[in-house]
């Protein structure tokens, strides 16, 4: 467990939690009212120690970060759900909360009608990490659709959206649920990262992504490996309507990038040349990684790709291009290599499958940390206590208006002498 008392965290513990007492004991040197931060990674949680992990969190008032991925692991879908609304119910009243993450817990399509109350309602929610839940296209498309509100209650109060980080990803969201995507990411210009990748998007849902992605000129980083940017039955489209320009099109509209993964998007030759070009016309000061695998690229895209990092990517230090055609015995290849690897860059050209893998793995274990580099300085707000006289004043004006009674004043001194 951590030193801090403002963080409780029990990360990949292994923990098997099935009673009351099991989780008291588990908190019991802890300063519940105090705590910030709970991570409570790959420890999990039967229906009983559920109910009382809720009755904690109603106490944490301060809690800004919850790590909940992996905490139903292993255990069966109905004890699953029984056991869900009583952690994330009191998460509701809990105004400070600024990240949840409910990664690796893969209950399936069922979860949605718990989660949607939770993400259309915690107005100040920055980060939403949503990794390996197996959604499928009508869950996904529900939990778009809470996203999309929480940006709408955000507006109703004259604020500007808080959400920083959206991560929804390995879960079968697949083009019935894209279009719903795009429209609550549109509906959050101030998202700084959104990893969507092995969704099983194909044409029509990368153009969907693309075009919410677009009203995103803040973006630092996009990962939306393992989709399909241009069906083949799609030939006869114009290129300028094909899913690599959208994404190129988005591209050109987010120049803070730090990160940008297409690998295995199916861009072919042709589209990977319009991502190429869109990352020359314009400086990217800040793009440290480019990860391009599999995407058809050639020796023509590799000389364009040497001319582009050095007049408009000066901190690039991560390419991947493995998977792709020319890459043995090619001049183009080794020029690329010799530039970012000299010792002023100290960058690495990546051609080797193995070599991805371990870099993937890397990416994918930050999800699992509560982030840091995206949270924004985004004012909490707390919805104002109601007092006696102002509740007072509500029931009078509803109970005027239902009985009809213009003069709510002599219905306010009717309730007093009423005793109310």
């Amino acid at each position: 467990m951590s030193s801090s008392s403002f963080i409780f965290n029990i990360a990949n513990k292994g923990l098997r939690l099935e009673t009351a007492n099991d989780v008291q004991k588990l908190f019991s040197d802890s300063k519940i009212e105090e705590l910030k931060e709970l991570v409570l990674t790959s420890n999990t949680f039967g229906i009983d120690a559920s109910k009382a992990l809720g009755g904690l969190l109603s106490r944490m008032k301060n809690l800004k970060a919850t790590g909940l991925s992996a905490i139903f692991a292993s255990r069966p879908v109905d004890e699953v759900l029984i056991a869900l609304p009583s952690v994330f119910s009191p998460l509701l009243s809990l105004d400070s909360l600024i990240e949840l993450n409910f990664s690796d817990n893969a209950v399936g399509a069922q979860v949605y009608r718990v989660l949607v109350p939770l993400l259309s309602q915690l107005s100040n929610l920055q980060i939403i990490k949503l990794v390996n839940n197996g959604f499928g296209p009508e869950a996904g498309k529900a939990i778009a659709e809470a996203i999309q509100q929480l940006a709408s209650k955000r507006r109703e109060s004259g604020r500007p959206s808080a959400l920083r980080v959206l991560l929804c990803a390995r879960n079968r969201l697949e083009d019935g649920s894209a279009s719903a995507w795009g429209e609550a990411i549109a509906a959050h210009p101030n998202l700084q990262k959104v990893k969507m990748s092995n969704n099983g998007f194909r044409e029509d849902g990368i153009k969907a992504i693309a075009k919410g992605l677009a009203k995103c000129s803040d973006l630092r980083y996009l990962n939306l490996r393992d989709s399909t940017s241009r069906n083949e039955d799609n030939e006869d489209d114009p290129e300028e309507s094909r899913g690599s320009w959208l994404l190129a099109d988005a591209i050109r509209n987010a120049k803070r990038l730090e990160y940008l993964d297409l690998s295995d998007c199916y861009l072919t030759d042709v589209g990977s040349l319009e991502i190429v070009n869109a990352l020359g016309e314009n400086p990217y000061p800040e793009l440290h990684s480019l990860l391009l695998q599999g995407n058809d690229m050639n020796e023509g895209h590799y000389e364009k790709l040497l001319t582009v990092i050095q007049d408009t990517l000066p901190k690039l230090k991560v390419l991947v291009l493995a998977d792709n055609d020319d890459l043995e015995d090619n001049e183009a290849i080794d020029a690329l290599k010799e530039f970012l690897e000299d010792p002023t860059r100290k960058g690495q050209l990546i051609t080797d499958d193995q070599d991805v893998d371990a870099l993937i793995k890397s990416e994918d274990a930050k999800d699992e940390t509560t982030e840091t580099r995206f949270v924004g300085d985004v004012p909490i707000e707390v919805p104002p206590v109601k007092k006696e006289e102002d509740e007072l004043d509500e029931l009078a004006k509803l109970m005027g208006a239902k009985l009809k009674i213009e003069n709510q004043v002599c219905l306010f001194h009717f309730l007093l002498k009423a005793g109310y």
